[in-house]
C-alpha cells in the first residue's frame, strides 16, 4: 500500500483522537486490519475505505486521493472543503502531542487539502465556442 495513504489514515484517526480499537468498533473493521492499513502492510479496499471515512467524518479521497468521487456526497458538501472542520480542529488541538515528523507530515497533508480545495473552486470554465457571423457577399 502507498505509504502516504497509510500515514493519512493514521493522522486522520489521531486527529479524531480515536485509538485503533475505537476506530475498529465504530467501523466494524478488525483492529488488526486497521493496524495493517496504517503500517502499509495491507491495501484498503473500497468498502472499508468508505466505512473508515464515514467514521472519521471525511471523504474517502481525503485518505486515498485515487478515491475521488467514492461514497455518497450530499449536495451541501459539494464544492466545500473535503476535510471536516472537526478533524481540522482535532489536529490543531492535539498539535503538540505529535512528533516533529508527524507535524511536518500533517502540514503537508493540510497543504494538499488546501490545494485540492482551491483547484475545485477555481476550475477553469469551458469557453463558449466563438461563432463568426456569415460573410455577406
Amino acid at each position: 500500500m502507498d505509504g502516504k495513504i497509510a500515514e493519512r489514515l493514521k493522522i486522520l484517526r489521531k486527529a479524531k483522537r480515536f485509538t485503533q480499537m475505537e476506530l475498529s468498533k465504530k467501523s466494524g473493521i478488525s483492529q488488526q486490519l486497521i493496524s495493517h492499513y496504517e503500517s502499509g502492510r495491507n491495501r484498503i479496499g473500497v468498502a472499508n475505505l468508505i466505512k473508515i471515512a464515514r467514521v472519521l467524518g471525511c471523504e474517502p479521497s481525503d485518505i486515498d486521493e485515487r478515491a475521488d468521487g467514492l461514497g455518497d456526497v450530499p449536495a451541501e458538501r459539494q464544492n466545500v472543503r473535503k476535510i471536516d472542520n472537526k478533524i481540522l480542529l482535532g489536529i490543531v488541538d492535539s498539535w503538540d502531542s505529535f512528533s516533529g515528523i508527524e507535524q511536518a507530515e500533517m502540514g503537508a497533508l493540510l497543504a494538499a487539502f488546501q490545494k485540492k480545495h482551491e483547484r475545485a473552486i477555481n476550475k477553469p470554465k469551458i469557453a463558449e465556442p466563438k461563432t463568426t457571423p456569415p460573410k455577406i457577399k
